[in-house]
């Protein structure tokens, strides 16, 4: 009866941790799809300007003009860069969030089992 308890309890362990890899596995996903939004979103923003950027210099505008734009598209790169490394660390955080959540439960539970099986244990030698 005590084989087949720790056998349950290693089933469990082992469902929980298929639970952990799947969770880290769709975290990654999501992550990695933020990532590609942001960045197809910038390469949209960077396009439109740079359309933008080579209108204006065929249509001669002064140097003040020119480098005003370029001032904007850098600091639109540069904002754009800001809010895709923003958005993979809030899923970064929550991906490590859930992880620490995950194995405390895991860690609580193992301390539980361990105890039970301690109990037993010293109950079953009392009874000897």
């Amino acid at each position: 009866q005590t084989l087949e308890f720790e056998k349950m309890k290693v089933a469990e362990r082992e469902k929980k941790e298929t639970a952990l890899a799947e969770l880290r596995k769709q975290l990654s996903s999501q992550l990695a799809k933020e990532k590609s939004s942001l960045e197809e979103e910038k390469q949209s923003e960077l396009k439109i300007f740079k359309g933008k950027l080579e209108e204006e210099q065929r249509s001669k505008l002064s140097q003040l003009e020119k480098d005003t734009l370029e001032a904007k598209m850098k600091s639109l790169t540069l904002d754009l860069d800001k809010v895709l490394e923003e958005k993979k660390l809030d899923v970064e955080l929550s991906h490590k969030q859930a992880l620490v959540k995950l194995q405390h439960t895991l860690d609580a539970e193992l301390d539980d089992e361990k105890c039970q099986m301690r109990e037993q244990h010293e109950k079953e030698v009392s009874d000897l």
